[in-house]
């Protein structure tokens, strides 16, 4: 119990003292803790987005089936040549039939296209630059089509070309404000087409493209809108039941090859993509941030651990008579080594905390302006703080080891240089 109530008036004098010198010296502790604020707001900010980006990525992983495979005319991890990449041909309409029909390792297939730059209007409203995009039959493989009004399209209505459409919520607001669009009629570049559906809100995305100003339509019907050859084009094919990835990418690479009559030993002129390849490319890139995060917060906090010590290192000089009469009371060196690098502490902990206040409220405006989710967690703040407390224990080592090797009787006489 004795220990207890002298370390908590340790603690209680090293929090008065703290207060007291930045009361009177305002400057100087300002630009202290202003080094200690940045580096940790740097460190804290860049693993925050870095934690962020993870989740929202693991998010959307977990909206797609991880057993499909990806056909695109682009690769999502490049490797090799680009000049030679962009000569790649996105998956068409006859692959898609030609993987529908020949492969037996495929459970599901569906392809997707897309047209940018639509038009849409209903009556004297329009709305420019909106995402056309046509869907096939298991379309659930590539696009989330959940409905917030009506209905979502049909199996069967996917695999014709009929007028129809879902709005996505953005293009729905814009044209029909707060009334309900479902039943009305839409023009889609001078096209007409009947609105079944208003998709739910899908927000912003990384890994996959937002519906929210987009206008889905069976892909027969985008066809006859634009031609099959104007479409980007991008298929999903999920395995059938026992066949592994590896089995189902070389089945498609075989049929894929055969039907664009690929020549033995020429290189495939479409992309295989997985998701297992992506989730390891952003665990690379994710690493590389947080080694980033380290590399330039720790020159702000290095500044920050420098102004600490000079500022311990003047209240030891302020302090010398009261040193000197705490040790001649029978105070140890270690009572005051202990004080010291409770003030320390106390004094970056200050500065890591304002650090992570301005963090969180940058974080909420993010979130709401930008419609971005910033996640930070409650260890965030933790981190944020044992960091803090890191920089102001080393930072206050020195200037406490000096105040606990002053001998008594030359403290009381104030003559640290005697020492």
């Amino acid at each position: 119990m004795r220990r207890v109530r002298v370390l908590g008036a340790t603690v209680r004098e090293g929090v008065s003292f703290t207060l007291h010198y930045m009361r009177v010296n305002r400057l100087r502790t300002f630009l202290s803790l202003l080094g200690v604020s940045v580096g940790v707001f740097t460190i804290m900010a860049i693993l925050v987005t870095v934690y962020s980006l993870k989740a929202s990525l693991m998010k959307e992983f977990e909206q797609l089936d991880s057993k499909s495979i990806y056909i695109d005319k682009w690769p999502w991890v490049f490797e090799g040549e680009w000049w030679q990449i962009r000569k790649n041909k996105g998956p068409d309409y006859d692959d898609y039939r030609a993987l529908l029909q020949m492969g037996a390792g495929v459970g599901k297939v569906s392809m997707v296209g897309q047209r940018n730059g639509g038009v849409v209007k209903h009556e004297r409203n329009t709305m420019e630059g909106v995402t056309v995009c046509g869907a096939l039959p298991n379309a659930d493989l590539l696009v989330d089509l959940t409905v917030a009004q009506g209905r979502t399209l049909s199996f069967r209505e996917l695999s014709g070309d009929g007028n129809i459409c879902v709005l996505g919520v953005k293009v729905a607001k814009q044209l029909f404000g707060d009334a309900n669009a479902v039943g009305e009629e839409v023009r889609i570049d001078g096209y007409r087409a009947r609105v079944v559906g208003v998709l739910a809100e899908q927000g912003a995305r990384m890994l996959t493209q937002s519906a929210d100003d987009a206008v889905v339509l069976p892909y027969g019907f985008l066809a006859k809108l634009y031609g099959r050859r104007s479409l980007y084009n991008v298929m999903a094919v999920a395995p059938a039941k026992g066949v592994s990835e590896d089995a189902l990418v070389e089945e498609v690479r075989r049929i894929m090859r055969g039907n664009r009559r690929i020549a033995p030993g020429k290189p495939d002129n479409f992309a295989v993509n997985r998701l297992s390849d992506m989730a390891n490319m952003m665990d690379d890139q994710i690493g590389t941030l947080n080694i980033a995060a380290v590399f330039l917060g720790g020159f702000s906090v290095l500044i920050g651990g420098f102004g600490i010590a000079n500022i311990m290192l003047v209240s030891v000089q302020e302090r010398i008579k009261a040193i000197g009469i705490q040790k001649a009371l029978g105070a140890r060196s270690g009572f005051v080594l202990f004080q010291f690098l409770i003030e320390a502490m106390l004094l970056s902990l200050l500065g890591g905390v304002v650090a992570l206040v301005v963090l969180w409220l940058v974080a909420k405006g993010v979130s709401t302006f930008a419609q971005f989710d910033v996640a930070m967690r409650w260890w965030h703040g933790v981190l944020g703080c044992g960091i803090a407390i890191a920089v102001g224990l080393v930072s206050g080592l020195l200037p406490a080891r000096r105040a606990a090797g002053l001998q008594p009787v030359v403290a009381i006489e104030g003559l640290a240089g005697a020492h």
